[in-house]
């Protein structure tokens, strides 16, 4: 882990909509900071060719992949981590496997936990952005 030190934000079952908000903030400066917010926003494939274009040296495009799914199973094991207290979310992060990530596929597992917690109508949306405005 960095240098840094941050006390987490566990996400729960139950918790509430601006409990999470304020984790999901906490949860992508993290990933920004580690450098696997793009691994963890979207597919691998698309990551590896966003990173290939982005490239300023010739590196190869096996490099790129295999430095994504290191970046992969780093940003799992954190979700892993923080969902650890909870069994529902847990069972969420634990069930996000594919084919290529048979050891955990922490898009996958974003996108779950997206899909759980994430505020549904545009009223819980406005809602949170004023209060966080």
């Amino acid at each position: 882990m960095s240098a840094y030190k941050l006390k987490l934000i566990r996400i729960k079952n139950g918790c509430n909509r601006e409990d999470f908000m304020i984790w999901y903030e906490q949860h992508l400066a993290i990933a920004c900071h580690e450098g696997y917010l793009d691994i963890l926003t979207s597919v691998i494939d698309h990551a590896v060719g966003e990173r290939l274009k982005n490239s300023k040296s010739n590196t190869t495009e096996a490099l790129i992949k295999a430095d994504c799914v290191n970046l992969n199973a780093k940003a799992y094991s954190h979700l892993t981590l923080i969902a650890s207290e909870d069994k529902t979310v847990a069972r969420l992060v634990r069930n996000a496997k594919t084919d290529e990530f048979s050891n955990g596929d922490c898009h996958e597992a974003w996108k779950k936990l997206m899909k759980k917690f994430m505020p549904a109508t545009s009223s819980e949306k406005r809602k949170l952005e004023k209060r966080f405005a």
